[in-house]
């Protein structure tokens, strides 16, 4: 359960609420949530960020935030600001191979 604390910790969670996250308890929250990945900090009016297993890999354990793993909330929200900002994609995204963080 430690590396979830810390990813709860490295994005931006306070110390209450990462508590709360470490006993499956779901949290509602509202702010900003800084992905190492992207380099940039994503923000919600409001989310519910919760804990749970990872049917792919047994005995292993996710971050959610609104019910989707965490890395694809990221995902969502970058996809969001590129077009927001009419950014398109670039080859090198298209052609880079999937990362997924292992907890």
């Amino acid at each position: 359960m430690l590396p979830i604390a810390e990813q709860c910790r490295e994005v931006g969670f306070t110390e209450e609420l990462t508590r709360l996250l470490a006993y499956f308890q779901p949290v509602g929250f509202r702010g900003k949530l800084h992905s190492r990945e992207h380099r940039e900090k994503f923000g919600t009016a409001y989310s519910t960020a919760t804990v749970k297993r990872n049917p792919q890999k047994k005995g292993k354990f996710r971050l959610c935030i609104d019910g989707m793993p965490i890395l694809e909330w990221f995902k969502m929200k970058f996809k969001e600001l590129k077009e927001k900002l009419g950014v398109g994609h670039t080859p090198k995204e298209k052609n880079r191979p999937q990362r997924e963080l292992r907890i």
